[in-house]
C-alpha cells in the first residue's frame, strides 16, 4: 500500500468519525447492488469520500466531476485537511459551473466541522 493510499483511508475513516459525531448515521464500506465499493452510506444514501491535496479549486472540482460523470457517485464528502483551498472558493466553484448529477457535498473543515454546502 502506498503512502497516498495510506492517506487517502485514514482520511476517509476520519471523515465518517466526524460525521458520525455530527450527528449522521454514517455506514462505512457498505453492500450494494452491482460492482460498486462505495465509502459510505449516509442517512441512508450513498456517498463518495474525496480528500484532496492540491491546491487547485478545479483540480478538486474536476475530481468531483469525474466521480459524477462515471457514475461513480451524485454524493460526495470532501474532506479539506490536506488543501489550501477555501470552503467559500469551493462553494464559488459547484455554484459557478454546476456538475449535472451532483446531489450533496458536505465538507469537512480543517477544524472537524462537517459543513453541508449543497
Amino acid at each position: 500500500m502506498t503512502k497516498e493510499n495510506i492517506r487517502s483511508l485514514n482520511r476517509e475513516n476520519e471523515s465518517a468519525q466526524i460525521l458520525s459525531q455530527s450527528g449522521f448515521y454514517v455506514e462505512q464500506n457498505p453492500s450494494v447492488a452491482g460492482n460498486k465499493n462505495p465509502d459510505y452510506r449516509i442517512n441512508g444514501e450513498i456517498f463518495d469520500n474525496y480528500a484532496p491535496r492540491s491546491n487547485s479549486v478545479r483540480n478538486i472540482y474536476s475530481e468531483v466531476k469525474t466521480k459524477v460523470d462515471k457514475g461513480q457517485t451524485s454524493n460526495v464528502v470532501i474532506n479539506m485537511s490536506d488543501t489550501k483551498v477555501s470552503i467559500p472558493e469551493l462553494q464559488k466553484q459547484l455554484t459557478q459551473w454546476p456538475i449535472m448529477g451532483l446531489d450533496k457535498v458536505i465538507v469537512i473543515d480543517k477544524t472537524g466541522n462537517a459543513i453541508r454546502v449543497k
